[in-house]
């Protein structure tokens, strides 16, 4: 599953995208049918941990099934608020990302009266909201240390970059706001990275300079500085990868493709 998810940060915004996503599904899909939903007694650890990668990867990349179930298991949930703990995340997750703000609202008032595990994944949910100014704001919440401890809001904060739809928000964010990120965050590496998480979606030039001029915006004794002199490494190496092989992917795809229709 790492591979394919390497390939959907390289490639979401690109044509081939598209290809990618249908080849991916249609794999899961008779894995999907297999491990189900329900987790069962009997169920090995290995066929809970292989259930719990494949309903992420079919969601992530866009499987209408998985979506469509995951959205009826949040609806029951907004009802009676029980939802399997092995899917808790992945299907607040998809509500959050389906809904409204009155719906995420209600999830973080939620949040606030819950504990430990329960919270946790609540706000970790609350990252997938696709309605522009709530992410911004949820970003400003994870910076304001008297709403969230940053020992848990940097995982928050690095969530809402991790997809494509939150990237672009997340990097314009952190553009904006880097001094405040590095004083909330930057003195402990862990969380620093965490939350520059949105830095593993970069594909483009114009990105990776905007983390450059950041790192040169850094103070060089600051753990943030030396997280950044990592990352644009790191980045480097994503960005000459989809220059030299996103055509070969293509390619492979669309031949896929074909042998599929035979």
């Amino acid at each position: 599953m790492k591979g394919f998810m390497y390939l959907r940060n390289r490639l979401y915004l690109s044509p081939v995208y598209g290809s990618l996503q249908l080849y991916v599904t249609r794999l899961l899909r008779n894995i999907v049918d297999n491990v189900g939903w329900q987790e069962q007694s009997s169920d090995s650890l290995r066929r809970q941990l292989v259930r719990d990668l494949v309903l992420n990867a079919a969601c992530d990349f866009g499987s209408t099934e998985c979506i469509r179930t995951a959205n009826q298991a949040f609806l029951d949930y907004r009802l009676t608020s029980n939802v399997e703990h092995h899917i808790a995340l992945l299907v607040l997750s998809i509500g959050i990302s389906s809904g409204d703000v009155e719906v995420w609202n209600d999830l973080w008032t939620q949040s606030k009266d819950a504990d430990g595990d329960e919270r946790r994944t609540m706000r970790l949910a609350l990252s997938h909201s696709r309605v522009p100014w709530v992410i911004e704001r949820y970003m400003s919440w994870c910076l304001n240390t008297s709403i969230m401890d940053p020992s848990s809001s940097h995982h928050f904060f690095g969530e809402v970059g991790r997809s494509p739809v939150g990237h672009g928000l997340a990097m314009d964010f952190i553009a904006d706001n880097w001094q405040d990120i590095v004083q909330v965050y930057g003195h402990t590496p862990p969380f620093i990275r965490t939350a520059l998480d949105t830095v593993q979606l970069i594909n483009s030039e114009v990105e990776l300079q905007l983390l450059i001029s950041l790192r040169e915006r850094t103070p060089k004794t600051s753990a943030a500085y030396h997280e950044l002199v990592k990352l644009t490494e790191e980045v480097k190496i994503n960005v000459e990868w989809k220059t030299d092989y996103e055509n070969q992917v293509y390619h492979f795809l669309e031949s896929d493709a074909a042998r599929a229709k035979l």
